[in-house]
């Protein structure tokens, strides 16, 4: 670089400011030719740095751990920003590393990754990052008053009551009908058809169930707790069955997997009001006719057979709803109070 004085550096400073500013003024009257000449050189050359620092030659010359790293410490909106800004910074925005960085950011219980992290490409997890993110925006809005947006999924064979559910993650929607059988439909997919993922009963029946992820699996793992009240004949069942993610040979997720864990009578018989499973127990409650009373009955599923089984029953005085809580606590709610059990 060339070697200036103070004097010829300020000068220079001003030049990058209004580079015609010494040559129009009075002061350029009676400086030498030379030193203009040194001082529009010394100008060029800081002009030029200044744009090799902020420019896309400069950014070229940085690391691009370095960018990455930068990257990952910015908000989300401000990623999507800087695609616009360069070809470079448009490619390390749309990396693994960065959303996946963005992703684990998140609390688990808000996303549901139904499989490891890794195995996410870049697309798929800023998909459902920002799924995520029209959602809450979503919510927000209709608190304002705005017009729901609408999707209609044809149902095969509807359910006569509905209990319908969601898995946790907003992929796959459950649907009993009225022979017992769990239909599911993939919510990602455009046009979903109905998958069998519970085989129907041999009679007609009304259906409750409730839904407890395994967050201990790698993969989607989940319990699905059913109640079974035949219409014939005054039967009520209940079935325990874990599903799994059914994987294709590059490892994405194309369906579900039921299998039958548990399968026992429902003591006392009467129709289920609320079903709640959580681990190993198992919490509903039933209004039961003979004695004109409401039942909140506690089971640990896994050793239940048959007809005669261990059980916890609350019997409180009026309809409530009962759920099970981490800490292996039951909270029971009624229309005036909220009951906690141990």
């Amino acid at each position: 670089m060339v070697s200036v004085s103070p004097r010829t550096a300020l000068i220079a400073g001003l030049l990058l400011v209004e580079p015609a500013y010494l040559l129009t003024s009075s002061t350029a009257n009676f400086m030498k030719k030379h030193v203009q000449r040194t001082i529009a050189f010394c100008a060029y050359k800081l002009r030029c740095t200044w744009r090799d620092i902020w420019g896309e030659k400069g950014l070229s010359a940085v690391p691009e751990e370095l960018l990455v790293d930068i990257v990952k410490a910015l908000e989300w909106r401000d990623i999507l920003h800087i695609r616009q800004t360069s070809r470079r910074l448009n490619s390390i925005s749309r990396s693994t590393s960065v959303w996946r960085s963005v992703v684990e950011s998140v609390p688990p219980r808000l996303l549901w990754l139904e499989r490891p992290i890794k195995t996410y490409s870049s697309q798929e997890l800023e998909r459902l990052f920002l799924r995520r993110q029209r959602a809450i925006a979503g919510y927000e809005a209709l608190t304002n008053g705005a017009t729901p947006r609408w999707r209609t999924i044809k149902v095969k064979d509807p359910p006569e009551r509905k209990t319908m559910d969601v898995v946790p993650g907003g992929r796959w929607l459950l649907v009993p009908n009225a022979r017992g059988s769990i239909l599911y439909y993939d919510l990602d997919a455009h046009d979903s058809p109905a998958h069998v993922l519970i085989p129907k009963k041999p009679a007609n029946c009304l259906t409750k169930m409730s839904i407890d992820v395994d967050s201990t699996c790698s993969y989607l793992r989940f319990n699905l707790a059913l109640v079974f009240y035949f219409l014939r004949q005054p039967d009520y069942r209940i079935e325990v069955w874990q599903v799994d993610l059914v994987l294709d040979e590059l490892g994405q997720g194309i369906g579900l997997r039921a299998d039958r864990q548990a399968s026992f009578k429902q003591e006392p018989p009467g129709l289920c009001d609320t079903l709640s499973l959580l681990g190993d127990n198992l919490a509903f409650t039933v209004f039961y006719k003979a004695h004109l009373a409401v039942y909140t009955v506690l089971v640990d599923w896994r050793s239940a057979k048959g007809s005669h089984y261990s059980k916890r029953i609350l019997y409180p005085s009026s309809r409530h709803s009962a759920c099970l809580l981490p800490g292996n606590v039951l909270m029971s709610a009624t229309s005036n109070s909220i009951m906690l059990v141990p």
